[in-house]
Formats: C-alpha cells, structure tokens, sequence
C-alpha cells in the first residue's frame, strides 16, 4: 500500500511539473499515464477492455474514414451497430498499434484512469484516432533513430516481417484456397508437422505463387510507399525533420498503409493532425 500511494506522489508531481511546461511553452507533451504501481494479474484486468471498442468509434469512422474496400460499409453508413467493419476502426486505432500497461501510449486510458487500455490481443483503444496516428510515428521514430533501420528495405521488412501471415494468423489461406504457415519465432507459428507452404522470404527475392495473398510481401508494400519519390528500396529516407517531427513521405507511408491495415482509406487532414500531436523522444 505504501507503495501505491508513493507511486501516485510521483505521478502527480510529474504530471504538475507538465503543467507548468506546457503554460510556458504553448504546447503539451503527450506523456502516457502510467499505473504507479506494479501490473499484476489483478491490475492488468483493468486495462482489458470489453467489448474492445473506443468512444464514439462510429462518429469519427463517418469524418476520417475514404471508403476502399467493398467488403466494408461506406464510412458515411457505419453506425454504432455496423458488424463488419474491421475491429481496429471500433478501437479508434487506425494503425493498428499494440501495447502494454507498461508501456502504454497516450489518448488510451482505462477504466482505472491510467492510460493502456487494450483488447485480449493487446491491441491500443485510443479515445480518438488521431493518438492512434501520433502513435504509429513513434513506432516509425524508434525503429529507424534508436535501432537504425532508415531505408525503405529495412524498415518495411520489420514492419511485415516475411515470416508473417496477414493479420497474423497462424495460418492463411491464399484465393486458390492453399493454406499457408507463419513461421515467425513464438507460439503462433505454424508447427514443424505442417506440410503445406510456409511464409518465409524467397531465396530468389521473388515470391512465391499466392504468397502475397496470405503471407506478408515487403517487397510489394515497398513500391507502395515510395511510389512517386525518387528513392530506391536500399536508399536512406527522410522521415523526420530538423525537429525531429514527421515528414511529409512519412505521412504518405501512413495514410498508403491504412487500407493495408483498416480496409479504408483515412483522410490526410487526420495524419497532418496526428503528426502535430506527435512531440519527439529525447
């Protein structure tokens, strides 16, 4: 217990010195809330949410969302009670973006408070898209200044790992209806008895027959994102500016994958929003 209300001590001098950062400055940082204490088993089923959708999921689906796919409503007829739209659009998580109570990202706080709300499979729901698109930066930002991955090659191949399936099944089936295996190293992998093929990086850079209908193909998403640019697949891009903030490619790379993503397509006014919230890491 004394442990508990140290950790709350903590988190409101910290959020009272962000305060007094922002009056100052004009401008807020967007620190996540923490949970001050450790995430037991108890703790972390109060960041589970149930049924896992956002507030007013709907609303902002009709002003943000292009429609793209036909297999989905026209954004301008999905309602609260609209069944076959894609669950991360029910969780304003327009990235489709995880994460922990741990580590949580701002704009998903849970029914304790803190910020971490999920669903079973650890995806974020945010309260508006619009962290989800912030969010989707910083997972840019890390990959390619902390870990250095900063061609459109090396971060696509971590962004769809070949191993994967599409959406991360352990199993997918193409459209000639042949199943494919995930090979990716962790528990939802296809098991060694498996016969059929395998999602794995061809050895000759050239995919297989109907991989790319089940399993991921960088190669494919690579095209997509410098499409119209004057970059090659191994050369450095510009992601961030001077000031560390999203780039304009960046943003483009964003709003190509959404339909890739969600089935829709999103609006640019929503990532050009997203990218002002976004506030460098230091």
């Amino acid at each position: 217990m004394q442990k508990f209300w140290v950790g709350q001590l903590r988190s409101f001098f910290r959020y009272t010195i962000l305060i007094i950062i922002c009056t100052f400055l004009g401008s807020c940082m967007q620190i996540p809330k923490k949970y001050p204490g450790d995430i037991t088993k108890d703790v972390a089923q109060q960041f589970l949410v149930k049924p896992p959708v956002g507030e007013d999921w709907h609303i902002f689906a009709r002003n943000h969302l292009i429609h793209h796919n036909d297999d989905y409503p026209k954004p301008e007829k999905i309602t609260a009670r609209s069944k076959s739209v894609p669950r991360c659009i029910k969780m304003n998580n327009y990235g489709c973006v995880k994460h922990s109570p741990e580590n949580p990202y701002f704009g998903t706080k849970a029914q304790n408070g803190y910020d971490g709300a999920h669903d079973k499979d650890g995806h974020a729901i945010f309260s508006d898209p619009k962290y989800s698109i912030a969010a989707k930066f910083y997972w840019f930002e890390k990959k390619y200044k902390k870990q250095g991955y900063q061609t459109a090659r090396q971060l696509a191949e971590r962004y769809l790992p070949w191993c994967d399936t599409s959406g991360s099944h352990q199993y997918k089936n193409d459209k000639s209806g042949k199943k494919w295996g995930r090979t990716c190293p962790d528990r939802k992998s296809a098991p060694a008895s498996f016969k059929g093929p395998r999602c794995e990086e061809p050895k000759n850079g050239v995919p297989k027959k109907g991989q790319c209908q089940a399993c991921n193909c960088p190669s494919k998403r690579i095209k997509v994102w410098l499409n119209g640019t004057n970059y090659g697949p191994d050369d450095k891009i510009e992601l961030f500016d001077k000031q560390g903030k999203p780039t304009k490619l960046l943003q483009i790379i964003v709003t190509r994958n959404a339909p890739y993503e969600i089935g829709y397509k999103m609006k640019p006014t929503l990532v050009a929003e997203g990218a002002k919230l976004f506030v460098p890491t230091r």
